[in-house]
């Protein structure tokens, strides 16, 4: 051996203290993270599956770091049990309507208010702007929104023949979510009774004719099996379904930068195939219901406009006593303004 060799071992040393010293220096692996989110929304149904696929790809390109676990169908219990529970930690997310989110963000009401949107081509137009001033005030009471999606726009439907606010006062006994208070209050300024319940307990209060008149979608309507206890559809378009995921900003805090990018993007894209699918789904409702014998019944003549101005007043009067809060419904209202006066050109 000659003098400038190094002693037999002292290489492999070597090269065993620099792995050591870059294993103290670089940045652990994230630790896995799994969200648990609720939803009402029925295991198997068009929401479940988009969101399954969501959380498919985030487990996947995340490498397993980031992992969704779903409880579908209500088995958290409704909406205000939902936000407890997050409030709490024991959940993470939720994949609610926002009208639903009202008492958290007011803004998020405006889609489903009753008579406000005549229409798709409105939504379509002013979404992009609301939907990120929505988001903003998700973020200042320390939640995420992932995304929105249209569920399409809610109808009535009857055991009555009536066609308008007049003639469902003098029958009608209305379901109205409870502590919905803009729908509550319009179907009042009408005259006609509200019967407020959780929407658990709307089939059996059908059966029971604690109710005989209900507002939904058309596909909702038939995925709760509440198009067997009515026999008419009022033609009119009343409000907007809009739901959306929303995340504890706490719960994502552990992630990685790019892994709650990653989160983010996968869940609206998923929002909004729902929107594609949703929208195709109400389509063949709608021919579905007319096979299964519910005779859809044009408005009578000057309807929208009574039921707009009854709705105006609601909206007035709750904001005036402070029972809610809506900071960008003067926008919504003045751009639906200009829109309408643009078509009517």
């Amino acid at each position: 051996m000659r003098f400038s060799d190094p002693p037999a071992g002292n290489g492999r040393r070597q090269a065993i203290l620099a792995a050591v010293f870059i294993l103290l220096f670089l940045p652990p692996p994230a630790a896995a993270v799994t969200l648990k989110v609720a939803t009402l929304a029925p295991a198997g149904s068009v929401w479940m599956q988009e969101m399954q696929a969501a959380a498919e790809v985030v487990a996947k390109q995340s490498a397993g770091r980031v992992e969704l676990r779903f409880y579908p169908g209500g088995v958290m219990g409704d909406t205000p049990a939902l936000l407890r529970k997050m409030q709490l930690g024991q959940l993470h997310g939720a994949a609610v309507t926002l009208g639903e989110m009202a008492s958290t963000v007011g803004d998020g009401e405006l889609y489903s208010m009753p008579f406000l949107f005549r229409d798709q081509t409105e939504y379509d137009a002013l979404r992009p702007e609301l939907d990120r001033r929505i988001a903003e005030q998700y973020t200042a009471k320390g939640l995420v929104l992932a995304g929105t999606t249209n569920s399409g726009f809610v109808y009535l439907y009857s055991l009555h023949r009536a066609a308008s606010a007049a003639e469902l006062a003098a029958v009608a006994r209305v379901w109205a979510p409870q502590g919905d208070n803009v729908t509550i209050g319009t179907l009042e300024k009408a005259g006609i009774r509200a019967v407020p319940l959780p929407i658990s307990e709307v089939y059996t209060a059908l059966q029971t004719s604690m109710v005989d008149t209900v507002v939904n979608t058309m596909s909702g309507l038939i995925a709760l099996q509440w198009h067997s206890r009515v026999r008419y559809m009022i033609d009119l378009p009343i409000g907007l379904a809009v739901g959306g995921v929303v995340f504890l900003e706490r719960a994502l805090a552990p992630l990685a930068a790019a892994d709650r990018e990653l989160l983010i993007a996968e869940t609206s894209d998923a929002l909004r195939r729902l929107d594609r699918r949703v929208a195709a789904e109400n389509a063949d409702a709608r021919a579905a219901l007319a096979g299964a014998g519910i005779e859809i019944i044009p408005p009578a003549d000057g309807s929208r406009a009574e039921w707009e101005v009854k709705a105006r007043e609601v909206r007035t009067e709750l904001i005036a006593a402070g029972k809610i809060d809506q900071p960008s419904l003067p926008w919504v209202e003045e751009r639906l303004r200009a829109l309408r006066a643009a078509a009517d050109e």
